[in-house]
């Protein structure tokens, strides 16, 4: 029989893997378990539908007690263990699925698929002719905006988000991202209260 081609959504995947690679960042790959704290350490509002969360039955650890409704604990977690090594200067990136519990008994979670990416330390390799300068907001910013245009989608705009809405994000260093007048998701430098709550310096 012939092979059946690889779904859209497939090739979407991959071409992202590959756009990512070659924007110079490494796939990071976590348990879609995480501790049962993230939401409080990513400062979510009560009401926050990331606080949805499926509870794991006899979980083996607390790190692992709940499954995950954001990438980026898990992203955070890996940055620590990077830097405990020495390793500061990391651009990473995860696509996986996140979990909400739907409250309805004996049912699956809603599965969605993701896409964060974290860039923490120097923006470019130490070279004896020029000054290290730390990444900032407008570069993951330009990361985005060249992975859309690459992805083909040209039709997308930056907002400004309102303290108000900045959670686990600065107030004044985040943006929304839109697509036909479609909030598809944000960008921005950590709050430094989720660096703190994280012991994460930079």
């Amino acid at each position: 029989a012939e092979a059946r081609h690889p779904s859209k959504k497939i090739e979407s995947r991959d071409r992202i893997k590959c756009l990512m690679t070659g924007l110079g960042f490494n796939e990071a790959i976590n348990y879609s378990f995480i501790n049962h704290l993230s939401c409080d350490r990513l400062n979510l509002e009560p009401d926050d539908k990331k606080r949805q969360v499926v509870n794991v039955l006899n979980p083996l650890s607390e790190d692992q007690s709940i499954m995950r409704t954001s990438l980026i604990p898990g992203l955070l977690e890996t940055m620590k263990y990077n830097i405990s090594v020495q390793n500061r200067n990391l651009k990473l990136f995860e696509i996986g699925n996140v979990f909400f519990n739907t409250g309805r008994k004996d049912s699956l979670p809603d599965e969605i698929e993701m896409i964060a990416g974290l860039w923490t330390g120097k923006r470019e390799d130490a070279v004896w002719f020029s000054k290290e300068i730390d990444c900032d907001f407008y570069d993951i910013k330009g990361v985005v905006e060249e992975l859309l245009g690459n992805l083909g989608i040209v039709n997308s705009d930056f907002t400004h988000m309102p303290t108000a809405s900045c959670f686990y994000t600065k107030p004044g260093f985040t943006a929304q991202v839109i697509i036909k007048d479609e909030p598809i998701g944000l960008v921005g430098e950590l709050h430094p209260k989720v660096l703190t709550n994280y012991d994460l310096k930079q």
